[in-house]
C-alpha cells in the first residue's frame, strides 16, 4: 500500500527528491506498524472470543454429562410411574381374582347341595319304584287264580 503518486510529486516538489522519498518511507512504515498493530490487537481479540478444541470437547463433554443425567431422571421417574400402575393393576387383578374365586366357591356349594337334594329324591324315587313293584308282583300273585287255588287249599277252604 503506497501513497499515490500525486502526494508524492507535491512532496517531492516541496522537499526535495531525497528528503521526499525519506518522509514517505516513514509514513509508510508508520502507517504498515500501525496497520499491523491493528491487526495483531483484532487477532488477539478475536482468538480470545474463539473457543479451543480442548474447551468445545469439555464443554460438549459437560453437556453429554447433564442431558445424561436428565434422561436418567426421567427414566427413573417414568420407571417409578410404571412400578406404581403395575402394582394397582396388580392388585386390582388379585381383588377381581378373589371376587370370581369366591363366587365360584359359592355356585360350586349350590350345586352340590342341588346335587345332594337330587340324589335324596332319586333315592326316594327308588324305594318308592320297589314299593311299586313288590306291590305289583304280589297283586299279580294274588290275582293269579293258580295262586288263589292253592292259597284255598293250604287254608283248607
Amino acid at each position: 500500500m503506497g501513497i499515490p503518486v500525486e502526494v508524492y510529486e507535491v512532496l517531492e516538489d516541496a522537499l526535495g527528491k531525497e528528503p521526499a522519498r525519506k518522509l514517505v518511507h516513514g509514513i509508510e512504515a508508520a502507517v504498515e506498524a500501525a496497520v499491523t498493530v491493528k491487526v495483531t490487537t483484532l487477532r488477539d481479540e478475536l482468538l480470545n472470543r474463539l473457543v479451543t478444541k480442548e474447551e468445545f470437547y469439555a464443554r460438549i463433554d459437560a453437556l453429554r454429562a447433564e442431558l445424561r443425567t436428565e434422561i436418567q431422571a426421567q427414566i427413573h421417574g417414568l420407571r417409578t410411574e410404571i412400578q406404581a400402575q403395575i402394582h394397582g393393576l396388580r392388585t386390582e387383578m388379585q381383588t377381581q381374582i378373589h371376587g370370581l374365586r369366591t363366587e365360584m366357591q359359592t355356585q360350586i356349594h349350590e350345586l352340590q347341595e342341588r346335587i345332594t337334594a337330587l340324589e335324596e329324591r332319586f333315592r326316594r324315587l327308588d324305594l318308592k319304584m320297589n314299593f311299586v313293584l313288590i306291590l305289583l308282583v304280589l297283586l299279580l300273585t294274588v290275582m293269579n287264580p293258580t295262586f288263589t287255588d292253592l292259597v284255598k287249599s293250604m287254608l283248607g277252604l
